[in-house]
C-alpha cells in the first residue's frame, strides 16, 4: 500500500525526480571541488550514453529501464556538477585588481542605501585605467561615499569616476560570525571602495532606457508615495518594507522585535504577498465577462502582474520562488490540468537552481520551501485534530493549525541560522498574518488612488494607525517573560539528524509504521549523543580569543563556559558591538557566564591564566623596568602605546606577540617589520583575523 501510494505521488510529482539528482550534483561540487575537465566529461558522456539508447533494441530497452532510468539521474547529476562548477569559474574570473589602477569607471546598479555615517551603493565597473591604457573589465564593487546631495542624488545608470582604491571583501576572522565575504561573493561582489566626496566625480547621468532603470524608478515613486502619505518613521519604514520589500527605513530595533516574536516574514516578501496578489487580482479579473471566456488572457495578466510586483520588491530568492510556483499554478489552470502543489514546488526549485546554484545557500530559498512544504503536510492532520463549529473560532483554528504547521520544518533551520526560538509565535501570528494582509491590499489601494489626494491622505492615516498597533502587538509579546529562547547553537549533522527524525515521525504518524518510530528515536538518540559530547566538549575548553573589532581591544578567557573579559568597556556595554562580535563566538563555544575585568589606562600587567603568562601593554608611554625579566607566552599590545619591539624584549622572553585591531595600521607595519628582524612569532589582528589560541 505504501508503495502504490509513494509511486502515485512521483508520477503527479514528476519534478521531484529531477530535483533531487541534481540538487546532490549542486552539493558534491561546492564541497568536493571536482576538476573542471572531469564535470564537464561527465556530462558529455552520460548525454551521450542517452542519446545512443534509442538505437538499442526495444526488448533491451525495456529489459533495462531501471538501469537507463539511473542514467538518466547520472546526468542530472552532472549537470548540476557543471552547473556549480560554471558559477564557481564565474567568481574565479574576477581577477585581482592590480595595484597600478588609476582611476574606475563604473555603472550604479541601485539607489544609495543610507548607512549611518555614509551611503553603499553597488556598482558595475566598465573599464579601468592602468598607466595610459584603459581597458574594459567586468567586476561589481560595493561602494561606501561619504554621505552629501551628490552621492543621494545617484541613481540606477549612473556613471561615476574614482580612484582604483578597491580592497578586496575580508572577514574580520572572530569565531563563529556570519560569512559575510561569501555571501558577498555569491552575489558576485567581491570587493569594496571607501570613498570621500572630493575623490569621486560624476561622469554622466543615466538616459537610457532599461527595464531594471524603470523597475527602480517605480519603487523609489512608491517609497516617496508611502513617504508623503503616512505619518512616522517607524509606521513608514514598515509599510516599505511590507510592500515592497525596502527595507533600508525600517527601524532595528522593531525589526529585531520581529523577528524575536516569530513574524518577520510579514515584513519578507513571500508567497504570503504574492498569494494574497493572486487571489485578489484573479477575483477582480472574473468579475470581467469577456476574459472569463479567454482563460488564456487572464493567465497572462496575472502572471505580469505577479512578475511585476516580484520584480519591484527586489527579486529575492523567496520571491523568486512564489513567482515560478504560481506561474506554473496559473499555466496549469489555463490548459485545465490538475496542480501538484509539491511538483510546482519542486518545478520551481529546479528552474531557480538552474538560473543560479547559490541560491540554493540562501536562507529566505531555504525556510520559504520549508515552510510551503511543512504548511501543505501538517496543516490538514493538525486542523483535523479538534473540530470548532463557530465560523470564527474555525477561522481562528485554520490559522493556529496553518501557524503551527509551518513551525514544524522551518524551526530547526531558523534555530541553525538564527539561534532562537520565539516561545509565543501563535499568538504573535494570530494578529499579524490577518492584520498584515489588510494593510498590504491598503497600501495597493494608496498606490493605485494616490493622484485622488483627499482619498489618498485618509488611507495613509489609517494604514499609520494600523501599523502602529500592529508594531505595538509586537512589541507588547516581544516583552513578555521568555517571548524568545536565544542563545541556541546546532551544527549541520544535529540538523540533518533532527529532519530525519521529523521524516521518520510523520512516516510513523501517517502510516503507523513500526520501522519508522524505530528510526525516528535512533535519530534523536543520535541527536542527544552529539549534544551531549559538545556540551562535554566545552565544559572542558580553554581558549584564549583576542576578537578583531575595529578600534576598540577585547580579550576573552574561555574556561569551560566561564568566560573572562578583558578590554574596552564600551565593548561590554554596547549591545551592537557584543551582538556582532562578541555573543557568535561565546555562541559557538557555549559560554554561559561572563565576568568582565576592564582596561585600565596607560598600564602595563602580567596576567597569569592556566598555566599561560599574558603581558597586557596598553596605550603607555611609560616602560618600567622590572626587577627580573618576565616570562611572557603571550604578549598583547594595546591602543598604540609608544614603544618598540626591542624594548618589550628588553624586559620580557615573548613566545608570541598579538597587536589587536585598536591599533593604528602604520603602528602595527612597524612593530610586523622589527618582529620579523628579531624573528619573533606574531600576529596582526586587524590583517589576520582574530587570534585564537586552545589550552591543552
Amino acid at each position: 500500500m505504501q508503495v502504490r501510494q509513494s509511486i502515485m505521488f512521483y508520477s503527479r510529482a514528476p519534478f521531484i525526480r529531477l530535483l533531487i539528482p541534481f540538487v546532490t550534483g549542486i552539493l558534491i561540487q561546492w564541497y568536493c571541488c571536482l576538476p573542471y575537465n572531469f564535470t564537464r566529461y561527465t556530462l558529455v558522456a552520460f548525454t551521450l550514453a542517452l542519446v545512443l539508447i534509442p538505437l538499442l533494441p526495444l526488448r533491451v530497452r525495456f529489459q533495462q529501464s531501471i538501469g537507463i532510468g539511473l542514467l538518466f539521474n547520472c546526468l542530472l547529476m552532472a549537470t548540476g556538477l557543471y552547473s556549480m562548477q560554471s558559477c564557481k569559474q564565474e567568481l574565479q574570473k574576477s581577477d585581482p585588481l592590480p595595484a597600478a589602477i588609476k582611476a574606475i569607471w563604473a555603472v550604479v546598479e541601485d539607489s544609495p542605501v543610507e548607512k549611518e555615517k555614509s551611503y553603499k551603493i553597488t556598482v558595475s565597473i566598465n573599464r579601468v585605467l592602468s598607466g595610459s591604457a584603459t581597458w574594459k573589465k567586468k567586476q561589481r564593487i560595493v561602494i561606501y561615499m561619504e554621505k552629501d546631495s551628490l552621492a543621494r542624488s545617484l541613481s540606477h545608470g549612473d556613471i561615476i569616476l574614482f580612484p582604483g582604491s578597491a580592497q578586496p571583501i575580508v572577514n574580520s576572522g572572530n569565531p563563529g560570525e556570519f560569512d559575510y565575504a561569501m555571501y558577498c561573493a555569491r552575489q558576485g561582489i567581491q570587493y569594496q571602495a571607501f570613498l570621500n566626496k572630493s575623490n569621486w566625480v560624476l561622469v554622466k547621468k543615466s538616459s537610457a532606457f532599461s527595464l531594471s532603470g524603470i523597475l527602480i524608478t517605480t519603487r523609489n515613486t512608491i517609497v516617496r508615495l508611502i513617504d508623503q502619505h503616512m505619518k512616522g518613521t517607524r509606521e513608514s519604514g514598515l509599510a516599505k518594507a511590507l510592500l515592497i520589500g525596502y527595507k533600508q527605513d525600517l527601524d532595528k530595533e522593531l525589526e529585531q522585535s520581529y523577528a524575536d516574536t516569530g513574524v518577520v516574514h510579514v515584513i519578507a516578501i513571500s508567497g504570503l504577498h504574492l498569494g494574497l496578489i493572486y487571489t485578489l487580482l484573479k477575483t477582480l479579473l472574473n468579475t470581467l465577462s469577456f476574459l472569463r471566456k479567454r482563460k488564456w488572457l487572464m493567465a497572462a495578466a496575472v502572471i505580469m502582474a505577479l512578475w511585476t510586483f516580484s520584480l519591484l520588491s527586489g527579486a529575492s530568492a523567496s520571491v523568486m520562488r512564489s513567482a515560478v510556483m504560481f506561474t506554473c499554478i496559473i499555466a496549469g489552470e489555463s490548459l485545465q490540468k490538475r496542480i501538484s502543489l509539491f511538483n510546482s514546488l519542486a518545478a520551481s526549485a529546479f528552474l531557480l537552481l538552474v538560473y543560479n546554484p547559490f541560491w540554493l545557500w540562501d536562507i529566505g530559498f531555504q525556510l520559504s520551501y520549508t515552510a510551503i512544504i511543512s504548511i501543505a503536510v501538517f496543516t490538514k492532520p493538525l486542523y483535523d485534530l479538534v473540530f470548532v463549529e463557530n465560523k470564527l473560532a474555525d477561522l481562528l483554528w485554520k490559522l493556529v493549525s496553518a501557524t503551527v504547521a509551518a513551525q514544524i520544518l522551518t524551526t530547526p533551520l531558523s534555530i541553525y541560522h538564527f539561534h532562537q526560538f520565539p516561545f509565543y509565535f501563535v499568538f504573535a501570528n494570530l494578529v499579524a498574518i490577518p492584520l498584515s494582509s489588510i494593510i498590504l491590499l491598503g497600501e495597493l489601494a494608496l498606490c493605485l488612488l494616490a493622484f485622488i489626494p483627499g482619498i489618498a491622505d485618509s488611507l495613509g492615516a489609517i494604514l499609520t494607525y494600523l501599523i502602529r498597533f500592529l508594531n505595538y502587538y509586537v512589541e507588547a509579546i516581544d516583552r513578555l517573560p521568555f517571548s524568545v529562547w536565544s542563545n541556541l547553537q546546532i551544527d549541520i549533522p544535529q540538523t540533518i539528524l533532527v529532519y530525519l527524525a521529523i521524516l521518520f515521525l510523520t512516516k510513523w504518524i501517517f502510516y503507523k509504521n513500526k520501522n519508522a518510530l524505530i528510526a525516528a528515536l535512533s535519530m534523536v538518540l543520535c541527536f542527544g549523543t552529539l549534544r551531549f559530547w559538545s556540551f562535554y566538549k566545552a565544559s572542558s575548553q580553554q581558549r584564549i580569543i583576542v576578537y578583531n573589532i575595529p578600534k576598540h581591544s577585547s580579550v576573552d578567557l574561555i574556561n569551560g563556559r566561564t568566560c573572562f573579559y578583558i578590554g574596552d568597556r564600551i565593548v561590554a556595554n554596547e549591545k551592537r558591538l557584543q551582538h556582532f562580535f562578541l555573543a557568535p563566538a561565546r555562541r559557538l563555544y557555549r559560554v554561559q557566564e561572563v565576568r568582565a575585568r576592564y582596561y585600565r589606562k596607560n598600564s602595563i600587567e602580567l596576567v597569569y591564566w592556566k598555566g599561560i603568562h599574558i603581558l597586557l601593554i596598553n596605550n603607555s608611554n611609560q616602560f618600567p623596568q622590572p626587577a627580573s625579566r618576565l616570562k611572557a607566552d603571550l604578549v598583547l599590545v594595546s591602543n598604540n602605546p609608544d614603544i618598540t619591539i626591542k624594548e618589550i624584549t628588553s624586559i620580557a622572553d615573548c613566545k608570541k606577540i598579538v597587536f589587536d585591531a585598536s591599533n593604528r595600521t602604520s603602528n602595527i607595519k612597524k612593530w610586523e617589520k622589527e618582529c620579523g628582524l628579531l624573528r619573533l612569532d606574531h600576529h596582526a589582528v586587524s590583517t589576520k583575523g582574530a587570534f585564537v589560541m586552545s589550552l591543552p
